[in-house]
């Protein structure tokens, strides 16, 4: 067997394959998709109520083997009047573009792979509806990823509001002799977490009682008014009744007054007694929510009684 002798260009033909299989080789590892994925994440109340102060934290998962260089997050906060009162990540840089809109931008560095990340947050809500948050992972696009489609998620938080109406008194007088002048001094509020409107007082005399409504006035309500519309029948109106979250958050007052001015007759029999009630009834016809009427109505009691014979 003779051995086969190859010529000179052949020769460098065959080194030259052999250089380019070795470089292609070296340098695959560099050409490869990259082995990291970042995926952002929630943790955050199922709903809440307006007025409250809840904890949301944002984050990012590198749900890959490969360390992720630079990675930064954006979280916007949105759809619901709020503050943001403080976060825990001292690199993070708070933007409050509108009352019911804001948002943080937060470096985290390098994560290494298999890790999460994440910033807590304390907001305070001042709105009722749908709150949005959402997250953004590598919102520059500086981070090779082997999966660029999931960096983005968001959450839907339902923010409540109700209205309590609530009547009660701050004094009454409960015996009226013939001729005898007193009144009543009934409180009126809004216990709950969102404002109502179109409110509609009305104070009765029951039973029949010998006692005619002398005045009415209206305290602490702004544009609200009352009117004597029969001698036992009294009717205030107010526009608006705001919140119970307090003077910094509500748009006025949450509470109001009424005063009832009484005059028995002069014409009530010897040794005659008459039973009856003051009754106060407070309501709304609209609300911007759930309206409670548990404590809405009060009823003293009177009694109005004759000379002695």
């Amino acid at each position: 067997m003779h051995a086969t002798r190859l010529r000179p260009f052949a020769a460098f033909a065959l080194v030259l394959a052999m250089l380019g299989a070795t470089f292609a080789v070296a340098s695959s590892p560099a050409e490869a998709a990259p082995n990291r994925d970042l995926q952002t994440y929630h943790i955050t109340p199922e709903k809440a109520d307006r007025g409250d102060i809840i904890d949301i934290e944002a984050g990012v998962m590198n749900t890959g083997p490969q360390d992720a260089h630079g990675v930064n997050i954006k979280v916007q906060i949105k759809g619901v009047k709020h503050v943001v009162q403080s976060f825990d990540l001292p690199g993070c840089t708070l933007t409050v573009v509108t009352s019911s809109s804001s948002r943080l931008d937060c470096p985290f560095g390098t994560m290494f792979g298999f890790t999460s990340h994440g910033v807590s947050a304390l907001v305070k809500l001042l709105g009722a509806g749908t709150l949005m948050i959402t997250t953004t992972a590598d919102p520059n696009n500086t981070v090779k990823e082997s999966n660029e489609g999931n960096n983005v998620s968001s959450i839907d938080i339902p923010v409540r509001q109700h209205v309590d109406l609530e009547a009660d008194y701050h004094f009454w007088e409960e015996d009226f002799g013939a001729g005898e002048e007193g009144g009543v001094l009934f409180h009126f509020d809004n216990d709950g977490n969102g404002p109502a409107k179109d409110i509609l007082v009305e104070i009765r005399v029951t039973g029949g009682l010998p006692l005619d409504i002398v005045s009415a006035k209206m305290e602490h309500a702004g544009k609200g008014r009352c009117e004597i519309v029969s001698p036992s029948t009294v009717k205030c109106y107010l526009r608006w009744l705001h919140d119970d979250l307090g003077p910094n958050e509500s748009e006025g007052d949450d509470d109001f007054d009424v005063e009832v001015r009484y005059r028995a007759s002069d014409n009530i029999p010897a040794n005659a007694e008459y039973h009856g009630t003051f009754m106060a009834t407070i309501s709304s016809a609209g609300a911007n929510g759930e309206v409670k009427f548990e404590n809405n109505s009060i009823s003293l009691p009177v009694r109005v009684f004759g000379p002695p014979s």
